[in-house]
This record gives structure tokens, sequence and C-alpha cells, in this order.
């Protein structure tokens, strides 16, 4: 044991080496960092057991406040002049935000919408109360003047020229319509306004989401499962609260297949309903490589079977003795997942050739091939 170990950290840098893991008294080491995928947007779903996501403790983030990443990019495209930190105040703490040196057109405009966002947000904060156990929290929940605040919206988005501020503010309308329960208008109003007729960028994923939603609670399952799988893979923000309300959707025995229409379509399904199950992991990565094999997403269900691989041949208490690692009795599919690696490495068309290298050396050195794991990191 001790010996296999010093190879490893002699074959492996500190950039893919991740430790051990324990779970129920029983633990492995988890040699290959889950982190190496390429799509961080992704990094909730790496394989986890103690929480629904992947811990944010289990990855460095550069500062102790982690705002939407999606939004505030969004944002960026929009007031050039500013840094994220200026943004992020703006949009997420406000109260400690100064606008004294902000005077430019946008930036007035920008402030406008955002001062009104963040009433609309306080309107309906009580929805973060519902289930409170503090019974003076429950006590102030108000009364909302929908007209009111609608028409409110309806003044402002008139006087908006911008095309991402007025996409900001069919959001919030379809907020509102939302959370009041009048689920049909906000449907009509995003088949008017929205569908097909804005870019798909992030603000366009928020209102997807809340559209989805809205089918559900009409017990549209289907369509609202299948708007979950768009906003789940295309958002960055919402991906896991997509993830979550997919969740709701198939134990309505919906999935949002009716709904498909292409190749993209097929693919997010793959995704998702791998990541709600171990079963098919190898059928499930050949599936989705046939479809797109620079396809970042199939990093992430490649890297999921390559920790349960770990979990597998390197145990720390494999309790037979004499037995030594690496410990393949119960899981042959290192050999299926060394395959499909080696098939990315030699496809020309695969662009991130960098990833599968290491992975196929490292299932290689998992397969005793010392030499040849050698051989591939020099690569």
């Amino acid at each position: 044991m001790k010996k296999i170990l010093m190879i490893i950290l002699t074959l492996y840098s500190s950039i893919l080496f991740a430790g051990w893991e324990g779970i129920d008294g029983w633990s492995f080491y988890n040699l290959f960092k889950q982190t190496n995928i390429s799509a961080e947007e992704f990094y909730p779903f790496l394989r986890e057991d103690f929480t629904t996501f992947y811990s944010n403790s289990n990855y460095k983030q550069n500062k102790s406040k982690v705002y939407p990443k999606g939004n505030v990019s969004l944002w960026r495209e929009l007031l050039v002049d500013w840094d994220v930190y200026e943004i992020e105040k703006a949009i997420y703490e406000p109260e400690n935000f100064n606008w004294y040196n902000k005077n430019a057109q946008i930036d007035k405009r920008a402030k406008i919408y955002i001062d009104f966002a963040q009433f609309c947000s306080e309107v309906f904060d009580y929805r973060n109360k519902m289930n409170s156990w503090d019974y003076n929290e429950i006590k102030q929940q108000k009364t909302i003047n929908t007209e009111e605040l609608l028409s409110k919206a309806n003044t402002l988005l008139n006087k908006e020229s911008n095309e991402q501020l007025k996409a900001r503010y069919y959001y919030q309308i379809i907020r509102i319509l939302h959370y009041s329960k009048d689920w049909e208008d906000a449907i009509k109003f995003y088949e008017s306004k929205v569908k097909d007729k804005l870019p798909k960028n992030e603000i366009y994923y928020y209102i997807t989401d809340q559209i989805a939603g809205c089918y559900y609670s009409n017990k549209n399952y289907e369509k609202a499962a299948y708007l979950f799988t768009k906003v789940f893979n295309k958002s960055i923000d919402r991906k896991k609260s997509a993830f979550i309300s997919y969740n709701f959707c198939t134990k309505k025995d919906a999935d949002g297949k009716p709904f498909f229409k292409g190749v993209e379509d097929e693919k997010n399904f793959i995704l998702i309903t791998s990541l709600r199950n171990f079963s098919d992991e190898v059928i499930n990565i050949n599936k989705f490589i046939n479809l797109d094999v620079n396809d970042k997403r199939v990093e992430l269900l490649f890297m999921r079977a390559l920790n349960n691989v770990e979990r597998v041949v390197w145990p720390k208490n494999i309790g037979v003795g004499s037995e030594t690692l690496p410990f393949y009795e119960k899981n042959n599919n290192y050999k299926d997942l060394l395959s499909i690696a080696g098939k990315q490495v030699g496809n020309y068309a695969v662009r991130n050739k960098d990833f599968w290298r290491i992975a196929s050396s490292y299932l290689s050195f998992i397969n005793n091939d010392i030499q040849i794991a050698k051989n591939k990191l020099f690569k």
C-alpha cells in the first residue's frame, strides 16, 4: 500500500491529487481530482455523498461570497466600464453601493432597473419565509398589490430602449405574474415577448425557469420538465434549482421527452437522467460521445464514472488480508473508461485533449501499466 501511494505521488502533481474520502466508516482514496473537468459551472454535480450537491468547500473559491456568475457576466456586457466588484455590490449589496460617480446614461437606466428589481425582491420576500418556524415572520406576510406592481413594471419597460434591460423587465413581469399565481398570463406574455425573440443568454434562462414553474403549477408537468432540462443545461446560475425542479416533475411521471426536437434535447436528457442515477454509466457516456465528441458535459459523466471506479479499486479497508491495490473484484468499468479516454485522445475532432490524456494515463496506472501511464503524461 505504501509503495503504490509513493508511485502515485511521484506520477501525479498536486493539481490532480485529491486525497481520501470517508463514507459511514468505509473510506477510499479519491486520487483523481473531480474538478479537473473543464466546465466549472457543472462542479455542483460532481460525485458527492454527504450533500445534494458537490460542496463549495471541496474546491477553492477566490472570495468568501460567491455571487451568481452568469448574471454578473451579463451585466458586464452592459456596464462595460464597471469592474466585477462594482457590479456585484450594486446588484447584490445595493445598500453598500455608492452611485456617486456613475453618471453615464446607461448607468442611470441600470440604476432605475436595479431599484425596481430590489423592490420586487422585497415584495416577494415572504416566499422565503413560508416555511419559517418564526411566528412573527409569518405574521409579517403582506398583501401584494399586483396590479400596481405590474403597472410600474410596464411603465419602466415602455421607457427603456436597451435590449438587455428590456429583457430584465420581462423577467420581473413574468416573476410577478408567476408568484401571483397568474400562470396563464405569464405564459402568454412569455409566448408574445420572449420565446424565440430574445438572445438565449442568462436572463433568457432566468425567464424560462419562471415559465417552467408556471407550467408545473398548471399541472403541465411534461412541458415543465422539458423547460427545466433547458435551464439546467444552459443556465450558469440556475442549474441546481432546475435539477431539483426536474426531479419534482419525474415524481409526476414526466420527463419532457414528448417535446424533444433534436440532438441538443437528446444530450440534455442523457445528462440530467444520468446524474439522477448511477446505472448505465458507460452506455450513457458513449451515447453522448456519439452525439457530440466535443461537448464538455461528457467530461462530467466520465468523471463521475471514474470516481465510482476509485471507490472500488482504492478502498482503505478492503478487509481481505493479503489482497493488494488496485482492488478490482467488483468493478471492471475502468477498462471501458480507459477505452473511451483512448478514443477521445485519438479523435482529431476532440479539442480538449489534455483532460482525456490525463484520464487515460491515470486509468493505465490503475491497470498497473506504470510505464504506459508515464508515457501518456509526458505528452
